[in-house]
């Protein structure tokens, strides 16, 4: 089972609709999320072992959104989305990876700032906690899809089983007349270390929900 966890998400911008300067998601229960998966969940508590593979235990209660699923079993079948919908945006979130876990956070469903067991490594990728994932174009060629992505300046991955804190700044890309004018960017903390200010052009990251070119 690949397994993540977060608690008080924080979110700061505009939204699609009505504008709000600060909303907290207090994940009493899962109305703010679309479609509901079977592998995500609301409980009160979770650990996680920090030498066994995917070994955690939860208890019951509210307050940390949990995902569960099978290593190497990624996929959007498997992703859970905001009914929220936003241009530019603040968030931050408390996270805790399990050993071997892989995830990540999409903007506007298109930008994947990854999610990842990178503790102990001395090298960061771009597929590294805090990095900005790589684009995605099949028109390039098999074995050649991949291109871009941005790793973390520091690696500043806690063991698994310890919380974490991840902070981004979005701004959406300005489109005029099917032109991209501004692409969008982010800005990334891991704790405090500033990780990414990254300038991204109009394709989508790898495994986006949204790949139009905004």
């Amino acid at each position: 089972m690949t397994k993540n966890f977060f608690k008080i998400l924080t979110f700061c911008g505009l939204w699609a609709g009505t504008a709000y300067a600060q909303q907290t998601l207090p994940l009493t229960d899962m109305s703010a999320f679309r479609p509901i998966k079977e592998n995500w969940s609301i409980v009160g508590g979770v650990s996680s072992s920090i030498d066994q593979m995917n070994v955690t235990t939860t208890e019951a209660g509210t307050g940390i959104l949990v995902c569960k699923h099978e290593i190497g079993k990624y996929g959007i079948d498997k992703d859970l989305l905001t009914i929220m919908e936003h241009g530019d945006l603040d968030i931050e979130l408390d996270f805790m990876m399990a050993k071997g876990s892989n995830s990540g956070v999409y903007l506007q469903g298109r930008y994947e700032i990854q999610l990842f067991d990178s503790w102990g490594k001395k090298t960061a990728k771009y597929n590294d906690c805090g990095g900005i994932y790589e684009r995605w174009d099949e028109a390039r060629g098999k074995d050649n899809e991949g291109y871009g992505g941005y790793a973390p300046r520091q690696n500043a991955s806690r063991a698994p089983g310890l919380w974490q804190h991840l902070k981004v700044n979005n701004w959406k890309a300005f489109i005029f007349l099917k032109h991209c004018l501004k692409p969008a960017r982010q800005h990334v903390w891991h704790f405090n270390w500033r990780q990414r200010h990254a300038i991204m052009t109009q394709k989508s990251t790898k495994m986006a929900q949204c790949t139009c070119t905004l």
